[in-house]
């Protein structure tokens, strides 16, 4: 077997990257429209191994300065200012991890093409990136969103490897066993039957456009993706506007937008991805005064439904955050873990204390 490191998705064949990655709805062409966006303060890299020239798996990798504060319990927040004031650069670290900065999750898998040992080429993979990560300066490793299945397969690995896991944010998904949309409304309470419907009054108001092609749209959509972002508790990476027009051009056929207008006025966005089987729901961004009196969220979240079924997909995804809503509509919550490693034993082992006051709010 070979390891390298690849700088750039570019290296890599599209059909060679998509046999590692089955069926993944963010595949090649997502991750390469994440690279190419140049997101500020990150940098990508991608480790690879190989049974001679057959490419066996891959793990994607990020750079980036990190503030651990971020995802502290809130009541600890006068004691890091207070230390800030001294120590300017408290919990600011160089993190390299291993995943996507906006993808779902990480699952990991191998080209089957062979019947190789998943649990060895996970372990050499791990290994190497602590090796290789450590060499360029980064003192924490992280393995960001960890999807559920790899937790049952490889969290024991992780764990004697001397990496510390907590729970990360869940991903809601829905499953699609409906034969049309008043099926689904029928799988809801009453009370929330009653609610979306008086909800949905206001569809007719509305007027939904599907589109591949934003390029007149594209300065209001990002100015309400700004607004989100901005007003959200949680932040960890800024995207480009570049990244909301490429995707569009590099995941052609599988990436779209529905826009939501109010007499000719956009007021709302919905950028999705898809395969055959799963729709994502990535990014929902509106004008929130105008989109909340006209329940737009609700009026989005029920076309999407309508296109799940009429397509005959299995699965809604419909992302981290919300989800109280999410949940009333019908979804279930996969959990979703994250795991680091310090590179100082003392370090290391702080933040293993501090581990139950890392906080990601659902």
């Amino acid at each position: 077997m070979i390891i390298k490191t690849h700088t750039s998705i570019n290296e890599f064949e599209k059909n060679s990257w998509n046999t590692c990655f089955k069926n993944n709805v963010e595949d090649y062409d997502f991750y390469r429209t994440v690279e190419e966006a140049k997101i500020k303060n990150f940098k990508f890299e991608y480790i690879a191994i190989y049974d001679n020239t057959i490419l066996v798996s891959i793990i994607p990798i990020f750079y980036t300065n990190y503030n651990l504060g971020t995802t502290l319990d809130n009541n600890f927040n006068n004691i890091i200012k207070f230390i800030k004031k001294i120590y300017k650069n408290f919990l600011d670290v160089k993190l390299a991890c291993i995943g996507s900065v906006i993808s779902e999750n990480f699952t990991f898998t191998i080209n089957e093409v062979n019947l190789y040992n998943k649990q060895e080429i996970f372990i050499l993979l791990i290994d190497y990136f602590k090796k290789n990560s450590l060499t360029k300066g980064n003192y924490i490793l992280g393995i960001k969103d960890l999807s559920h299945d790899s937790i049952l397969e490889y969290e024991n690995i992780l764990l004697k490897l001397g990496f510390v896991g907590l729970n990360s944010l869940p991903t809601a998904t829905l499953e699609i066993k409906f034969d049309n949309f008043e099926s689904y409304i029928k799988t809801l309470s009453k009370s929330r039957q009653k609610n979306l419907k008086r909800k949905l009054r206001n569809l007719d108001l509305v007027k939904i456009i599907k589109t591949d092609n934003i390029d007149n749209y594209v300065d209001e959509i990002y100015e309400m993706y700004l607004y989100t972002l901005n007003n959200s508790e949680f932040r960890f990476e800024e995207l480009s506007k570049l990244f909301f027009i490429n995707i569009l051009k590099t995941m052609k056929g599988t990436s779209f937008y529905n826009l939501y207008f109010l007499n000719d006025q956009l007021i709302a966005a919905n950028l999705l991805i898809q395969n055959d089987q799963i729709l994502i729901d990535k990014y929902l961004v509106m004008k929130p005064i105008i989109a909340r009196k006209y329940d737009i969220y609700f009026i989005s979240w029920c076309q999407n439904i309508k296109i799940c079924i009429e397509n005959n997909f299995t699965h809604f995804q419909s992302g981290q955050s919300g989800y109280y809503d999410k949940i009333k509509l019908g979804s279930k919550l996969i959990n979703n873990n994250i795991y680091f490693l310090h590179n100082n034993f003392i370090i290391h082992n702080i933040l293993k204390f501090l581990v139950p006051f890392l906080k990601f709010d659902i």
